[in-house]
């Protein structure tokens, strides 16, 4: 029979199971007298208070205060601009009234203040010439001018690595201090096109048949605008490859002329539509394909499928928005050895044989994605790439 207790305050018989009930509430009730006073006082729980208000005040007031320095930026921008357009209006006016050297100061301020290559930079110096070709005589060419040719000359001559953008720099300060000179027009659009800039090439050009129209060789620049037409139109094309592809699983970089398909697993280069280069194919480990269970069977030791890097053919689509790459890749036979039987442990199966017999045609077709798919990183290899590279056939050795 169950044993009972007695409380001597209560005079009362408990069994064991009520006594351990109360003997909880005791223990509860001790602990909560022996924590009275162990959390924060009122005065800390005010005191944090005050401090996240403060902070959240802090906050709010660095926010504003970013806020109007961003507005006053905007307005200070706004009223520069303003002027800028008041001084090529003032500009404008002159050269209606016939004062043509106040045009061109006005005209030249402006250009000092407007973006290179922007729509009212290519304005403000058509009507600059406009003003010069209308004059007695040239203004004189300022000494500065000479020196920004010849040393953007030199820096040619130098060559290495960013010659022609420093050669450019030059140029460019040449033709802000004389934006009425043919030669210097003709001099940049070359180093432009040598550095690649086709689109700021073809308007220097432009504006090299505007400041001389009756140039000897005005036909051989007129077709040297559409070569560039055709170069920039090609680059264009080119630059739009880069980006997302593949719903984001894959990325496509430039680098010069090599397009990288995830930061170089593929890297090929253009040829019109076509393309032409290498594919790295990653080295892994095959394991047991278990015909009792028909699964591949992880519990043996894998055989290594060695990586290869190999040539690549492919093709662009004409609206640029697929990429077919084609390629030979080495096809092994792997053997196994170890117990035989439905019940046999898997786990001593190992690798008796890597045979390499013969090539077989891959394919990889990618598609562009629109521009509000986000990206994979560059370097990160998309999983349908891999499972078309190194998807291979296995066999188990018979005994």
């Amino acid at each position: 029979m169950m044993e009972k207790s007695r409380f001597p305050w209560t005079g009362k018989d408990l069994s064991p199971g009520r006594n351990f009930f109360v003997a909880k509430i005791l223990v509860i009730a001790l602990a909560a007298f022996m924590c009275h006073g162990c959390g924060p006082t009122n005065e800390e729980i005010m005191a944090m208070e005050q401090a996240r208000v403060e902070r959240e005040t802090q906050a709010r007031a660095e926010a504003e205060a970013s806020r109007q320095a961003e507005e006053a930026r905007r307005q200070a921008e706004e009223a520069r601009l303003a002027q800028v357009r008041a001084i090529e209006t003032a500009g404008d006016e002159a050269a209606r009234q016939g004062e043509l050297e106040k045009a061109l100061d006005n005209y030249q301020q402006v250009l000092k203040n407007v973006q290179r290559y922007g729509e009212q930079d290519q304005r403000v110096r058509q009507d600059v010439i406009k003003v010069v070709r209308a004059m007695p005589g040239p203004p004189p060419l300022p000494e500065s001018v000479m020196r920004s040719m010849v040393r953007a000359e030199t820096k040619i001559k130098m060559g290495g690595a960013g010659s022609y953008e420093a050669a450019a720099a030059e140029m460019e300060q040449a033709v802000l201090d004389a934006p009425w000179l043919a030669d210097a027009y003709y001099n940049l659009s070359i180093v432009k096109e040598k550095g690649g800039k086709f689109g700021q090439a073809i308007q220097n050009l432009q504006l090299c048949l505007l400041a001389d129209p009756q140039n000897r060789n005005a036909a051989a620049i007129q077709a040297k605008i559409y070569e560039l037409e055709v170069l920039k139109e090609d680059q264009e094309k080119m630059q739009a490859l880069q980006g997302s592809w593949n719903k984001g699983s894959i990325t496509v970089t430039l680098e010069g002329e090599k397009i990288l398909v995830n930061g170089g697993f593929i890297q090929v280069t253009r040829k019109g539509r076509a393309l032409e280069g290498f594919i790295t194919i990653s080295g892994h480990q095959e394991y047991w394909f278990n015909p009792y269970t028909n699964s591949t069977d992880y519990r043996g030791k894998p055989c290594q499928i060695p990586g290869e890097t190999v040539p690549v053919t492919g093709i662009i689509s004409e609206d640029g928005r697929t990429m077919e790459f084609r390629w030979m890749e080495s096809k092994y036979q792997t053997t196994f050895g170890g117990p035989e039987g439905f019940f046999a442990d898997a786990t001593e199966v190992f690798c008796s044989g890597v045979a390499l017999v013969g090539k077989e045609e891959r394919t990889f077709k990618i598609e562009k994605d629109n521009q509000e798919t986000k990206p994979a990183s560059i370097g990160q290899q998309s999983e349908e790439p891999e499972k078309q590279v190194i998807k291979r056939k296995s066999s188990r050795l018979q005994r």
